[in-house]
Order: C-alpha cells, then structure tokens, then sequence
C-alpha cells in the first residue's frame, strides 16, 4: 500500500491570515507550526465538520483557537483560523 504524501496549498490571503494570527502571540506560532504538522501527517485525523461547514475537518490550537481546512486529493488548504466563537459564529 502506498502512502499519500499531502502537500500545503497556501494561497497569499490565507498567508497574510496566517501571519496576522501568528503576529499576536509567540506561542500562536509554535502552535499553528504543530497544527500543520500533525495535518500533513494525516489529515483525515481531526475532527470532521457538519451542517454548513461539510467537507472541512478542523484542529485546535491552543486553547480557544481554530483552524479550519479541507482536503482536495494529496493538497490540504487551510481556510480559515480564529477564535472558537468566531469560526462558529457563537
């Protein structure tokens, strides 16, 4: 059996996402940093999303944040990366 190797596909808005977020807090770094890792090395691992969000998998960072991602063949997009609440609209 042979394994998929998975590949970030970061465009330069979700860059800038990425940075912003990072910007704030030293640790944000190490943790998107983890986060990205872990996903790549198996990104069916976190967990799936429903309703609205269908099709898009999500892993936390830190404590109260989130980034979601979907997976289209060997590529992993990330999405979106916020506070809990925001990314769900609580």
């Amino acid at each position: 059996m042979t394994k998929i190797e998975y590949v970030l596909d970061i465009s330069d808005e979700r860059q800038k996402m990425i940075r912003k977020f990072v910007k704030q807090d030293p640790q944000r770094k190490i943790a998107v940093d983890k986060a990205l890792r872990k996903i790549l090395q198996n990104p069916y691992g976190p967990k799936p999303l429903r309703y609205d969000m269908k099709n898009k998998r999500r892993i936390h960072l830190l404590e109260h944040f989130v980034m979601v991602y979907k997976i289209d063949g060997n590529l992993v997009i990330p999405l979106d990366i916020d506070h809990h609440d925001k990314i769900y609209g609580r």
